[in-house]
């Protein structure tokens, strides 16, 4: 995981966030991924294995001066204190979210005009409720209008109902959706030397998987 790069999906995001289309990117990951691709309006839900935490004198320290330890499968302990031991800087279950989600959450439904669920199964509260809270509704609970919502997965999800859903693997769906945004979105995205394959995508391949099971309604 500390080897690992951000792939086109986390590129995708970076590049709507550079054109002034992200609200705020909230991710369930934990692999620091989103961050390494420079998103700057990220609220990483639970937390990030990209810092650890003592549990006794609460230094903070970058998980990668841990990786020795981690790599010889040691318990890595605090250097600051002596004692304790260093803990990911992540929400383990049964632990509460930082105020910080719910605070962001506020913020962006009076402004969003649009939601994107990109691989997600949405089975993990409260982050699997965030599509609902853009769902309107009167003093009577009777939904009365809601943010348009687009789902990008490999599945559908039988207990969410979206405006527009692509089912694949979500690299090869905003590759080809990004090959339709202009030649500037694309090169961007994906870096001039991959342009010449650009015609690939726009074709759709039928055994690429990019448009399979393409649901809109």
């Amino acid at each position: 995981m500390l080897d690992a790069q951000p792939g086109l999906t986390h590129k995708f995001v970076r590049q709507l966030e550079c054109q002034g289309k992200l609200l705020n990117c909230y991710t369930q990951n934990v692999d620091g991924l989103d961050r390494l691709a420079g998103i700057e309006h990220l609220v990483e839900c639970h937390g990030s294995f990209s810092h650890s935490v003592c549990m006794i004198c609460g230094d903070r320290v970058k998980t990668e001066l841990l990786k020795d330890h981690i790599v010889e499968q040691n318990v890595p302990r605090c250097v600051s204190c002596g004692e304790g031991v260093m803990k990911p800087e992540i929400v383990f279950f049964g632990e509460q979210l930082g105020s910080h989600f719910y605070s962001s959450l506020e913020h962006d439904i009076e402004k969003c005009d649009l939601v994107l669920v990109i691989g997600s199964s949405l089975s993990v509260h409260p982050v699997s409720s965030i599509p609902r809270w853009f769902v309107m509704c009167d003093s009577l609970d009777r939904v009365r209008g809601s943010v348009p919502q687009i789902l990008i997965n490999r599945e559908p999800l039988s207990d969410f109902t979206f405006d527009v859903e692509f089912f694949g693997d979500c690299d090869l769906v905003l590759g080809h959706i990004s090959s339709q945004l202009g030649d500037d979105f694309f090169s961007d995205l994906c870096g001039r030397d991959v342009m010449l394959q650009r015609s690939e995508l726009e074709l759709g391949d039928p055994e690429s998987g990019i448009l399979t099971g393409l649901v809109v309604f």
